[in-house]
């Protein structure tokens, strides 16, 4: 006994020393700078940048997304999803497929693309699981994103689809410096406390590198916070993304969830009760199924 004891003891320093050193590296990395997710193949940082430029259009991109087969298949995939593609009728060529999904689905499938040969990555091998929870998270987020958008508001769907998938880009950083001090993530509180702490400014700072919308970065960096107040009563992006991220939390226990909403500001301002949100999932299923393997 005494030796298990001391075990225990021996496990909580050595998780205390890594969330410190932790906190340590993430505050001497001054968010406010340049700071970008490491792994992130170059064609998708440049598709990023591209994206934001007025003067970019179809013609320019088809041929940096065409040097990569797996992004086209990406996009293709998606531009072929029942919530793009109603009437079934397939495109199979990428120019017409960028047509369809239009520039802010063209950032999600590049980002998906960008994180899947992240997490394929020999140096990132002891956090994978640890990536691919968060990961799943994002694209559930982003396709409900997407419906609630469609559904109830007039925020626009591919806005908040981007929004969704991006909500954890600031996590996902974290992540990766977290896999230098692997114990801290054996403690769930004290490492979602650094992460509450940390991952909205290493977010704004990822997707501005990126040019993201303001809207965007906006939402991914205040999400979380449900008191939020706003002028006017019109739901807006945030809103949206922190109501989509409370239900996809919820899946499969929502009545805990309906305890508390009433307290919830975005779902007052999107006038939401349980019962609705349930409702337009289970009418939406197979094309929340569709945008989320799209970018798996």
């Amino acid at each position: 006994m005494p030796q298990m004891a001391l075990g225990t003891t021996t496990i909580e320093n050595i998780v205390a020393h890594d969330a410190a050193a932790l906190e340590k590296d993430l505050s001497g990395l001054k968010p406010d700078g340049a700071i970008s997710l490491p792994g992130v193949p170059q064609i998708v940082t440049r598709l990023q940048q591209m994206l934001s430029d007025p003067e970019v259009g179809i013609p320019q991109l088809v041929p940096v997304i065409n040097y990569e087969p797996v992004l086209v298949g990406r996009v293709l995939q998606m531009a072929n999803s029942a919530a793009l593609n109603p009437t079934r009728k397939k495109v199979g060529d990428i120019r017409a497929a960028i047509m369809r999904v239009g520039f802010d689905l063209l950032r999600s499938a590049a980002l998906a693309y960008a994180m899947r040969q992240l997490s394929q990555a020999h140096q990132v091998k002891d956090i994978r699981p640890h990536m691919e929870a968060l990961w799943e998270r994002s694209a559930w987020t982003a396709a409900v994103s997407f419906v609630i958008a469609r559904k109830f508001t007039r925020v626009n769907r591919d806005q908040a689809f981007l929004g969704g998938l991006m909500h954890g880009v600031g996590k996902l950083f974290i992540l990766t410096r977290a896999a230098h001090y692997p114990f801290v993530l054996r403690d769930r509180t004290k490492y979602a406390m650094i992460l509450r702490k940390w991952h909205a400014p290493f977010a704004r700072s990822i997707l501005t590198g990126w040019r993201v919308n303001d809207e965007v970065i906006e939402a991914v960096s205040n999400y979380e916070n449900l008191n939020r107040e706003v002028s006017g009563e019109d739901p807006d992006l945030t809103d949206i993304l922190a109501t989509s991220f409370l239900v996809v939390g919820h899946t499969g226990r929502m009545q805990d969830l309906s305890m508390t909403v009433e307290r919830i500001a975005s779902f007052s301002r999107l006038r939401l009760s349980i019962t609705a949100v349930e409702d337009t999932l289970e009418q939406a299923k197979e094309e929340i199924e569709d945008l989320r393997l799209a970018i798996k």
